[in-house]
């Protein structure tokens, strides 16, 4: 009985000193390799929105009135400014801002300036009048 008792011992101490022999090396039985490629492109304001401008009406007096739609074309919020409106501009949500300016009479076009997302968005906007 005694020699039963040593023989299994002697077969847990082999037993067990197998894995620390081993270590802690570890081995992979399935390895699988993963490659990909791509470039990240920045947007530009012509990807985020979409500005029409028009011109309502240039009266004798050089003033014109003045219409700016800027869409959203994205999928995030952007918060924009454009002369005195400032908004907070929803994916695929359009913003109108109206003007009624005064320009010389001679001016072929006019400027209004659209900034938004941090400074990201810097655009003029560039208005040719037609005096009819």
């Amino acid at each position: 009985m005694k020699k039963r008792y040593i023989f299994v011992g002697l077969l847990a101490i082999l037993y067990l000193s197998a894995f620390t022999i081993g270590g802690s090396r570890t081995y992979s039985w399935f390895t699988s390799e993963t490659e990909a490629k791509g470039s990240v492109v920045n947007a530009t304001t012509k990807d985020l929105l979409t500005i029409t401008p028009k011109v309502i009406s240039y009266d004798k007096n050089c003033r014109v009135k003045l219409q700016i739609a800027v869409t959203n074309k994205s999928d995030i919020n952007i918060p924009i400014k454009l002369g005195h409106y400032q908004k907070k501009l929803l994916p695929k949500k359009t913003m109108t801002a109206k003007f009624n300016k005064k320009v010389p009479c001679g001016a072929a076009k006019t400027v209004y300036h659209l900034t938004g997302l941090n400074n990201y968005i810097d655009k003029d906007i560039i208005i040719q009048l037609n005096k009819r």
